[in-house]
């Protein structure tokens, strides 16, 4: 109403819409009402500001003087053993509380989880400054956004504290490497756990690749020579579910091996489904004398002429032979619905199969001693990945 009063003369009051001078005085007046309110927010805004930055260069100040009245670092160069052992000691000694996940949620105690196990370096000499008694040792100290590093206070040089090591190149946080550990330990897919830590999947995949390698590289070398009564069958894992039409995708074969005793288990992709190229495989993996049990397929050709009884069955008839229920290859048609259901979770491309196929037999090992115990099985491929991450390190 006083806006009107003010803008509006006293003849055209009532109707001021009729006289374009009147209307044109209230629109202005309108339009430089909201844009004094604009301006007054915005210098509301820049004196908060200032006020943040005066705040900072306060606490600033104040650091600078803390930093100029605290004595030179060679003046203790005297106590700079027993400051480097003790940053050690004191992570090391640290008390960690019984749930995992306040592990992860804090730097401090994440830092001490993963210093015990020996996922990182637990100490690290400085390689700038050499004395009479050798390399002094550096001290942990936390760099907050940046992280952990090790200091040297002879020579004040730093050195982040994934150096040379396994997470070298990672850009997650300790917090986050670790549970970035426990969910791949869970089995869950690189763009669930990627969406999890907030980061970028192509990150996610190429760390989990290189702890997969691990795990490959660990079944491998343990594996031993099959003997006693082996199943072998080969499967294809670009196949599709019902058989219309012709699929664009390239067939992969896999060879299956299955000792029925000890449950011993073995996958690996074919270049081509002929003798010529399973027969390396098995001289390689199976004892002589091993009794091999598979369909009657001319890929296996006379096994029986290089030291191992062959039996086979028609594979069109069932999964058994008709005259001898001992001769079956049942052990490896489960073995191949186990691996195709936990590959083709993650990756149905079947790219780097290989790999894949080793680390779903690695856990199947750790699930095999844990006793099919869904937690401790997760609690235990974390341990053994652990285990890998800190050989790698030495």
């Amino acid at each position: 109403m006083e806006d009107k009063i003010s803008c509006v003369c006293q003849e055209h009051y009532d109707n001021f819409l009729s006289c374009q001078k009147c209307f044109q005085r209230f629109y202005k007046a309108q339009m430089l009402k909201a844009e004094n309110k604009k301006l007054i927010e915005e210098i509301e805004q820049r004196t908060n500001y200032l006020k943040k930055v005066l705040g900072r260069i306060t606490a600033i100040e104040a650091r600078m003087k803390m930093m100029s009245e605290h004595p030179h670092p060679k003046q203790q160069s005297t106590n700079i053993k027993q400051q480097a052992q003790g940053s050690e000691v004191d992570f090391m000694a640290k008390e960690l509380p019984q749930c995992f996940f306040s592990i992860c949620k804090d730097p401090e105690l994440a830092m001490a989880f993963l210093l015990k196990c020996g996922a990182i370096p637990k100490s690290r000499k400085c390689d700038k400054c050499m004395t009479e008694y050798g390399a002094p040792e550096m001290r942990i100290e936390n760099y907050g956004c940046l992280g952990y590093s090790f200091h040297c206070t002879n020579c004040n040089s730093r050195s982040n504290i994934k150096e040379n090591t396994f997470w070298a190149k990672c850009q997650l946080n300790l917090d986050k490497i670790l549970l970035f550990m426990f969910l791949w330990a869970l089995g869950m897919k690189d763009s669930e756990i990627a969406n999890l830590l907030d980061c970028s999947p192509t990150h996610i995949i190429h760390l989990s690749r290189r702890i997969r390698k691990l795990a490959c590289k660990e079944f491998i070398k343990n594996l031993p020579k099959f003997n006693g009564v082996v199943e072998i069958d080969e499967q294809n894992f670009i196949q599709r579910k019902i058989e219309i039409g012709k699929g664009k995708a390239p067939q992969k074969w896999v060879l299956l091996m299955y000792e029925r005793d000890t449950k011993l288990a073995y996958l690996e992709p074919l270049e081509k489904r002929s003798f010529e190229y399973i027969l390396p495989i098995i001289q390689k993996r199976c004892e002589i004398g091993t009794v091999i049990l598979t369909s009657r397929n001319g890929a296996y050709g006379r096994l029986e002429d290089y030291g191992y009884p062959h039996f086979t069955l028609e594979k069109f008839k069932g999964f058994e032979n008709a005259d001898n229920k001992e001769v079956h290859i049942r052990g490896t048609i489960t073995l191949w619905l186990w691996a195709k259901h936990n590959i083709k979770a993650k990756n149905r491309s079947a790219i780097h199969l290989e790999e894949h196929l080793q680390e779903f037999l690695w856990r199947r090992q750790i699930r095999q001693r844990c006793r099919y115990k869904k937690l401790l099985e997760s609690a235990e491929v974390l341990r053994n990945v652990l285990d890998l991450i800190s050989k790698e390190n030495q």
